[in-house]
Formats: structure tokens, sequence, C-alpha cells
């Protein structure tokens, strides 16, 4: 992970079938490069092509949006600074940073769709009605997320899962967001919510959740849990980094609770 800037030498050799020019510099241009790890993954997308919103978003209706999807310089030189991802080369010490970083800058809502969440409305040719979706305003999020030095900005599990996926697979890295859910709800064990003190008792509390959302790695058959919105364990706390999913599910609650599909689009609409 870097960011560098080099200095390109444009000369104009040739034009058409003449040969012209002294060899001396007409012009130069600093150029900035990002090196990241891999291949930047959903939601982005790096090919020059438009972006197709789910058809389960729009009654069947097929639409596309414009190159929004293409990774944003924006966010590469907040992940590619020291204080973020720079220097580092894997994605485990990637997407710890990233959750850290999330972990301190945020403090816990209790839902409701929060600022970082919008309607997008789309109105397809007759006769297929208009569809409205919830997506995720990343710019909104990184926008704040990236000021580590300000105060805590509220927020909730899935805007927090969510910017954990969209950051880390900016990179190179594999993330989906998944949730927690039981038929009936749960009740979770002593957490702290984020941006709670681990050293004020009274700042871990149980609660009662009908789903939590979770960022995840599937590798080697086992899965990964990053959840930025909480630390685990009030005897030895813990922020919940490339954690097994057996040893998350234990130590967040004693119910008994599936991991699945989310099924809000990761839509970083700015």
């Amino acid at each position: 992970m870097n960011k560098e800037q080099s200095s390109f030498v444009w000369n104009v050799t040739k034009i058409t079938d003449k040969t012209t020019g002294t060899g001396t510099a007409l012009t130069t241009n600093s150029i900035t490069f990002y090196t990241v790890l891999d291949v930047p993954k959903d939601p982005w997308d790096p090919s020059d092509t438009t972006d197709t919103i789910p058809n389960a978003y729009l009654n069947g209706y097929t639409t596309t949006t414009d190159n929004r999807m293409q990774p944003w310089v924006s966010v590469l030189a907040t992940l590619t600074n020291a204080a973020w991802c720079g220097g580092m080369n894997d994605y485990l010490s990637t997407s710890a940073k990233i959750t850290q970083n999330l972990n301190q800058r945020f403090s816990y809502q209790d839902w409701t769709d929060t600022e970082f969440w919008k309607n997008y409305t789309i109105v397809p040719p007759a006769p297929t009605p208009s569809s409205s979706f919830p997506y995720f305003n990343f710019s909104n999020f990184h926008a704040v997320a990236k000021d580590l030095g300000g105060g805590l900005a509220g927020t909730n599990c899935l805007d927090m899962a969510f910017g954990v996926v969209i950051f880390s697979n900016l990179l190179g890295d594999d993330l989906t967001v998944m949730n927690i859910t039981s038929s009936t709800g749960f009740t979770t064990q002593k957490i702290l919510p984020v941006g709670g003190t681990q050293t004020v008792t009274t700042n871990w509390v149980t609660m009662d959740w009908g789903y939590h959302a979770v960022a995840v790695r599937s590798s080697g058959g086992n899965t990964y849990i990053y959840d930025a919105c909480l630390m685990l364990d009030e005897s030895a706390p813990v922020l919940p980094v490339e954690m097994l999913w057996s040893t998350y599910n234990s130590k967040l609650t004693s119910a008994s609770v599936n991991l699945v599909a989310n099924t809000r689009p990761i839509l970083a609409i700015r």
C-alpha cells in the first residue's frame, strides 16, 4: 500500500509521417500512483463500463448508472496515509487497521437509517412502476471517517459493516456484509458498543437486537468476522478482527443465531 508521485516528460517526436522535435521536454506533469494489494473487489469496478443496479430493486427493470463505482482517488488518498494502511502489504493488516480506525471514529446510534443511508428512486419506462431502494452513501461516510481527530459521529451496525467492506475491498480484499439473525431476535452478552470506554463498567451492556450486521471473510473453509461496531468480552476486551465465527458467536450471544446474506445492495453512490 503506497502513494507515489513521478514526473512525466512529454516530447513530440513525430507528427504523421514527419519527424520533428529536438528531444527536449515540451512539458512535464506530476502523476500520482496508488499501489493496492490486488484488483479492487465489489462494489468497486475498475472497468470503464457503466454499472447495473440489481433487478431485485427495480421490479425486473434493468438500468445503469455512470462510472461512479470506479475507484475513488479521494478514498485511495485516505487509505494510503500512514494513519490508515500506508506501507502495509497484506489483507489481514489493512482490514484490521480499517476496522480499528472506524471503531475509534464513531459512536453507537441505535437502529435508525442514519445520515449515511439514502433512498434511490428509479423511474423506468411505463408500464414498469418506479422503485426505491436504500443505498449506502459512502461519500458522506468517508468524509466523516477520514477525519480521525474529529468528534464521534453516530453510526449503527450496517454503517460499520458496509464501511469496513467498501474500504477493504478497494485495496483488493474480498469481504462481504452478512447479517446475524434469529427467528425471534436475540440478546447479547455484555458488549461495548462503538464509542464506549473500556474501563467504564456501565458502558458494557446487554442489548436486544433483531439482527446485527458484520463484515465477513471466507477463507480456507472458515468464516472470519470483522466488527467495527463493538468490542466483546468485558474481562479481556477484544475488537473482532479476523475472529473465527464460532469464537465471535459464543462471545456475542448465548442464543441460537445464523449468519445470512445481507440483502441491501452495496452501492457507493456519491
